[in-house]
Protein backbone atom coordinates (compact mmCIF):
# COMPACT_ATOMS: atom_id res chain seq x y z
CA UNK A 1 0.00 0.00 0.00
CA UNK A 2 1.23 3.52 -0.96
CA UNK A 3 1.54 6.22 2.37
CA UNK A 4 2.12 9.55 3.03
CA UNK A 5 5.82 9.06 2.85
CA UNK A 6 5.74 7.69 -0.78
CA UNK A 7 3.06 10.46 -1.69
CA UNK A 8 5.87 13.11 -0.38
CA UNK A 9 8.16 11.66 -2.04
CA UNK A 10 6.33 11.49 -5.64
CA UNK A 11 5.41 15.08 -4.80
CA UNK A 12 9.18 15.79 -4.71
CA UNK A 13 9.94 14.42 -7.75
CA UNK A 14 6.61 16.08 -9.80
CA UNK A 15 8.04 19.58 -8.65
CA UNK A 16 11.60 19.10 -8.96
CA UNK A 17 11.37 17.47 -12.52
CA UNK A 18 11.02 20.59 -13.78
CA UNK A 19 14.35 21.91 -11.92
CA UNK A 20 17.02 23.54 -14.07
CA UNK A 21 20.36 22.73 -12.73
CA UNK A 22 19.07 18.63 -11.88
CA UNK A 23 17.06 18.33 -15.30
CA UNK A 24 18.49 20.38 -17.76
CA UNK A 25 18.47 18.39 -20.83
CA UNK A 26 14.67 16.50 -19.51
CA UNK A 27 13.45 20.74 -19.53
CA UNK A 28 14.68 21.21 -22.95
CA UNK A 29 12.64 18.08 -24.46
CA UNK A 30 9.37 18.38 -22.70
CA UNK A 31 9.19 22.05 -23.59
CA UNK A 32 10.29 21.31 -27.15
CA UNK A 33 7.26 18.48 -27.08
CA UNK A 34 4.99 21.12 -25.62
CA UNK A 35 5.32 23.64 -27.91
CA UNK A 36 4.77 21.02 -30.69
CA UNK A 37 1.59 19.89 -29.18
CA UNK A 38 0.42 23.34 -28.26
CA UNK A 39 0.52 24.02 -32.22
CA UNK A 40 -0.72 21.05 -32.82
CA UNK A 41 -3.61 21.61 -30.60
CA UNK A 42 -4.34 24.63 -31.87
CA UNK A 43 -4.50 23.58 -35.82
CA UNK A 44 -7.08 20.76 -34.28
CA UNK A 45 -8.88 23.36 -32.75
CA UNK A 46 -7.87 21.67 -29.02
CA UNK A 47 -8.32 22.83 -26.25
CA UNK A 48 -4.86 22.35 -24.40
CA UNK A 49 -4.70 21.77 -20.95
CA UNK A 50 -1.33 22.02 -18.91
CA UNK A 51 -1.75 19.03 -16.98
CA UNK A 52 0.69 16.17 -18.04
CA UNK A 53 -0.51 12.67 -16.96
CA UNK A 54 0.68 9.99 -14.28
CA UNK A 55 0.03 6.62 -14.55
CA UNK A 56 -2.06 5.46 -11.57
CA UNK A 57 -0.66 1.93 -10.83
CA UNK A 58 3.12 1.86 -10.07
CA UNK A 59 5.59 -0.02 -12.36
CA UNK A 60 6.76 -3.55 -11.39
CA UNK A 61 10.46 -4.43 -11.26
CA UNK A 62 11.87 -4.62 -14.82
CA UNK A 63 15.80 -6.27 -15.65
CA UNK A 64 17.53 -3.02 -14.63
CA UNK A 65 16.25 -3.33 -11.44
CA UNK A 66 18.92 -6.27 -11.14
CA UNK A 67 21.40 -3.85 -11.58
CA UNK A 68 21.01 -1.40 -9.04
CA UNK A 69 24.19 -1.71 -7.28
CA UNK A 70 25.98 -1.15 -10.31
CA UNK A 71 24.24 1.86 -11.33
CA UNK A 72 23.93 3.36 -7.69
CA UNK A 73 27.69 0.97 -6.26
CA UNK A 74 27.04 3.24 -2.38
CA UNK A 75 23.49 3.07 -1.84
CA UNK A 76 22.61 1.82 1.92
CA UNK A 77 21.44 -2.33 0.70
CA UNK A 78 18.30 -1.72 2.91
CA UNK A 79 16.94 0.69 0.80
CA UNK A 80 17.78 -1.69 -2.36
CA UNK A 81 16.11 -4.32 -0.05
CA UNK A 82 12.93 -2.18 0.56
CA UNK A 83 13.12 -1.07 -3.38
CA UNK A 84 13.42 -4.95 -4.62
CA UNK A 85 10.49 -6.25 -2.10
CA UNK A 86 7.87 -3.32 -2.60
CA UNK A 87 8.28 -3.47 -6.56
CA UNK A 88 7.27 -7.32 -6.76
CA UNK A 89 3.95 -6.37 -7.54
CA UNK A 90 2.03 -2.90 -8.69
CA UNK A 91 0.18 -0.28 -6.54
CA UNK A 92 -2.67 2.37 -7.26
CA UNK A 93 -1.30 5.75 -7.20
CA UNK A 94 -4.03 8.51 -6.14
CA UNK A 95 -4.54 11.69 -6.31
CA UNK A 96 -2.76 12.56 -3.18
CA UNK A 97 0.52 14.41 -4.13
CA UNK A 98 1.37 17.52 -2.67
CA UNK A 99 2.50 19.28 -6.22
CA UNK A 100 2.75 22.91 -6.92
CA UNK A 101 2.27 21.68 -10.65
CA UNK A 102 -1.31 20.02 -11.91
CA UNK A 103 -1.33 16.70 -12.90
CA UNK A 104 -4.32 14.09 -13.56
CA UNK A 105 -4.05 10.29 -13.12
CA UNK A 106 -4.85 7.50 -15.87
CA UNK A 107 -6.00 4.29 -15.06
CA UNK A 108 -4.60 1.33 -16.07
CA UNK A 109 -7.63 -0.01 -18.18
CA UNK A 110 -7.28 3.19 -19.68
CA UNK A 111 -4.14 2.70 -21.01
CA UNK A 112 -5.24 -0.78 -22.06
CA UNK A 113 -7.77 0.82 -24.19
CA UNK A 114 -5.48 3.36 -25.71
CA UNK A 115 -3.38 0.99 -27.00
CA UNK A 116 -5.91 -1.31 -28.86
CA UNK A 117 -5.15 -1.44 -32.61
CA UNK A 118 -1.37 0.48 -31.91
CA UNK A 119 -2.58 3.76 -31.88
CA UNK A 120 -1.78 4.82 -28.45
CA UNK A 121 0.03 7.84 -28.88
CA UNK A 122 -2.06 9.25 -31.27
CA UNK A 123 -5.19 8.98 -28.81
CA UNK A 124 -3.10 9.68 -25.69
CA UNK A 125 -2.01 13.08 -27.84
CA UNK A 126 -5.95 13.75 -28.36
CA UNK A 127 -6.89 12.79 -25.07
CA UNK A 128 -4.29 13.83 -22.86
CA UNK A 129 -2.61 17.16 -24.78
CA UNK A 130 0.48 18.00 -24.25
CA UNK A 131 0.83 14.03 -24.36
CA UNK A 132 3.50 13.34 -21.66
CA UNK A 133 3.29 10.52 -19.39
CA UNK A 134 4.82 9.70 -16.18
CA UNK A 135 5.04 6.72 -14.07
CA UNK A 136 6.89 6.01 -11.10
CA UNK A 137 7.85 2.73 -9.43
CA UNK A 138 7.38 2.26 -5.45
CA UNK A 139 9.21 3.88 -3.42
CA UNK A 140 12.39 1.80 -1.15
CA UNK A 141 13.78 3.95 2.48
CA UNK A 142 16.22 3.20 4.74
CA UNK A 143 14.98 2.13 7.69
CA UNK A 144 15.14 5.65 9.49
CA UNK A 145 12.51 6.78 6.58
CA UNK A 146 15.47 9.41 5.39
CA UNK A 147 16.93 8.35 2.08
CA UNK A 148 14.59 7.11 -0.35
CA UNK A 149 15.03 4.92 -3.81
CA UNK A 150 12.80 5.43 -6.97
CA UNK A 151 12.45 4.97 -10.56
CA UNK A 152 10.71 7.52 -12.30
CA UNK A 153 10.29 7.89 -16.10
CA UNK A 154 8.12 9.41 -18.61
CA UNK A 155 7.29 9.64 -22.37
CA UNK A 156 5.61 11.77 -25.00
CA UNK A 157 5.98 9.06 -27.70
CA UNK A 158 7.41 5.65 -28.73
CA UNK A 159 11.18 7.36 -29.04
CA UNK A 160 10.49 9.56 -26.86
CA UNK A 161 11.58 9.19 -23.18
CA UNK A 162 13.40 8.51 -20.66
CA UNK A 163 13.86 7.00 -17.22
CA UNK A 164 15.92 7.14 -13.74
CA UNK A 165 17.02 5.83 -10.50
CA UNK A 166 16.38 8.52 -8.51
CA UNK A 167 17.97 8.86 -4.93
CA UNK A 168 16.49 11.18 -2.47
CA UNK A 169 17.34 12.67 1.23
CA UNK A 170 14.84 14.51 3.54
CA UNK A 171 16.32 17.43 4.35
CA UNK A 172 14.06 19.80 7.11
CA UNK A 173 11.04 17.91 6.25
CA UNK A 174 11.39 18.13 2.73
CA UNK A 175 12.70 15.54 -0.14
CA UNK A 176 15.15 16.58 -1.94
CA UNK A 177 16.80 14.45 -5.46
CA UNK A 178 20.52 14.07 -4.28
CA UNK A 179 21.30 11.64 -7.25
CA UNK A 180 19.96 10.56 -10.61
CA UNK A 181 20.85 8.25 -13.02
CA UNK A 182 19.44 7.39 -16.51
CA UNK A 183 18.65 3.65 -16.93
CA UNK A 184 16.84 3.93 -20.22
CA UNK A 185 16.10 6.20 -23.41
CA UNK A 186 13.64 5.95 -26.38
Amino acid sequence: MINEEDYLVYSAIYDWRLDPIIFKEEIQEIKKRRKERREESKKEGLKYPAAEVIAQKTDKLSLVDEHIKEYLPNLDQGIVDDYLSKNKTSEIIENKLKTKLPYRTITHSEIQELEKNNTFWEKFRAKYPPGLLIGFSRVGFNSNKNKALVSYGWQSGDLAGQGYYLYLEKENNQWLIKKKVKTWLS
